[in-house]
């Protein structure tokens, strides 16, 4: 699953899983989208490090602090200590509600 801002998939929750339930039915609400604060994490970097920002020499956590998070993250958004928010739909229901969840610390 991919870290920073997609549409669909799974949430990338920095905390605990945190599920809502629509208003109307109570059904478990679908993951729309995501919005983190990092494109990738020291997990994550190896598969969603794009290949013209990888360094030429060592590694991505060699570069200098400033040049790393300008890589990590290109829209320079900081949510919360590199949270993110989870915006959820109910499909099922006539009036698709909506709800979110953040992580944002």
């Amino acid at each position: 699953m991919s870290d920073g801002i997609k549409v669909g998939g799974y949430p990338t929750w920095t905390q605990d899983p945190d599920w809502p339930a629509c208003p109307t039915c109570d059904r478990t609400m679908s993951h729309l989208l995501t919005v983190n604060s990092a494109e990738f994490d020291g997990a994550s970097w190896r598969t969603w490090l794009p290949v013209e920002d990888t360094p030429a020499e060592g590694g991505i956590w060699d570069l200098p602090y400033e040049e790393r998070t300008r890589v990590q993250c290109p829209p320079g958004l900081m949510l919360g200590d590199m949270g993110g928010i989870y915006l959820f739909e109910c499909p099922d229901c006539p009036d698709w509600p909506f709800a979110y969840r953040s992580d944002c610390s």
